[in-house]
């Protein structure tokens, strides 16, 4: 993986991450407005929340947001369990190892912090996952309706 590195961001708010996200919110046909990262950088600030963003060279391919669920957290699902909340990685650059590059920086967070299980919802990339070793718990979300995927490490 020449060229390829990982950079933690401390906000949503990142000049990086914002177009980013955009992009990955414009595949579902939905548009982020100003507010709507003032509201997420709240959110990553006061639940602790993960930002992981994903280069080659200089340029910004992807990133993962991710927590590790608490009780506190309006986003809990599974108290004490990794969430993968949002994961994305330009199309441009899919299909090259990437996101399994990405998804293990964020798996070796979980668990140098001792996290036994890791969540996710997905709706159309859930091959990508299995591929991880996550399975479909048989569960449809209904927040998203999408797929909840499990990985117990």
């Amino acid at each position: 993986m020449n060229n390829i590195k990982t950079i933690w961001i401390q906000s949503a708010l990142d000049e990086h991450f914002k177009p980013l996200f955009k992009a990955y919110f414009k595949e579902f046909g939905l548009d982020m407005p100003e507010q709507g990262f003032m509201a997420m950088d709240r959110d990553v600030q006061a639940y602790d929340m993960k930002i992981v963003m994903l280069y080659q060279s200089q340029e910004p391919i992807g990133f993962c947001l991710f927590q590790i669920d608490t009780l506190d957290n309006p986003w809990c699902m599974h108290e004490g369990a990794g969430d993968i909340r949002e994961f994305y990685i330009k199309p441009s650059h899919r299909k090259k190892n990437l996101g399994t590059y990405l998804f293990h920086e964020v798996r070796q967070y979980f668990l140098k912090e001792n996290v036994k299980d890791i969540y996710l919802t997905s709706d159309d990339t859930g091959d990508f996952w299995k591929k991880l070793g996550f399975v479909f718990t048989g569960k449809i979300i209904e927040e998203n309706n999408s797929e909840e995927y499990h990985l117990k490490l």
